[in-house]
């Protein structure tokens, strides 16, 4: 009968456990979307509750924008994400897809917009996949992206305008 206690205890318990790692990557993916639509929607507050002191973000396109690599610090994301916002208008970020690791959160997104420094205030659109890192305490200390023109699930588009994300990737012509 201990054996059988003891079986049944531990059976809980990696259960128990499964649950909650489960529920931890819920809250990661919950986490790197709600922080993503703030800096790309303007959204201070929830910056300041998502995002680690010490946070660097990065794009291939910062060093042509900043002359740098990377914005450090909660202060200069908060900044970045009020000038991106007063430059962008009507904008409509869609996330894709979300894949959860253990400390990181990679979505796949795809962000349109009218740029109000156009004389005809144009639309644009482009997409990318972004890596999110998170500190010990569930803050997120790193925004790791990459954009293109179209962006990836516009890419993985057939002729038809269908994407099915459950199927296996294929070459595009």
């Amino acid at each position: 009968m201990t054996r059988i206690t003891l079986f049944l205890f531990l059976l809980c318990l990696v259960s128990s456990c499964a649950g909650v790692g489960v529920d931890m990557n819920l809250q990661k993916k919950t986490r790197a979307q709600r922080y993503f639509r703030a800096v790309y929607e303007c959204k201070p507050l929830v910056i300041n509750e998502l995002a680690a002191e010490d946070i660097v973000i990065s794009y291939p396109i910062f060093k042509q924008i900043f002359g740098k690599p990377a914005l450090h610090g909660l202060k200069e994301v908060k900044a970045f994400s009020a000038r991106f916002c007063s430059r962008w208008l009507d904008t409509k970020l869609t996330i894709n897809e979300a894949v959860v690791g253990p400390d990181k959160v990679v979505l796949v997104w795809t962000f349109s917009a009218r740029d109000s420094q156009a004389k005809e205030k144009e639309s644009a659109k482009w997409g990318g996949i972004t890596l999110f890192h998170f500190d010990s305490e569930g803050k997120i200390s790193a925004e790791l992206g990459e954009e293109s023109a179209p962006g990836p699930i516009e890419r993985l588009r057939d002729a038809a305008g269908h994407y099915d994300s459950a199927s296996e990737p294929r070459a595009i012509p």
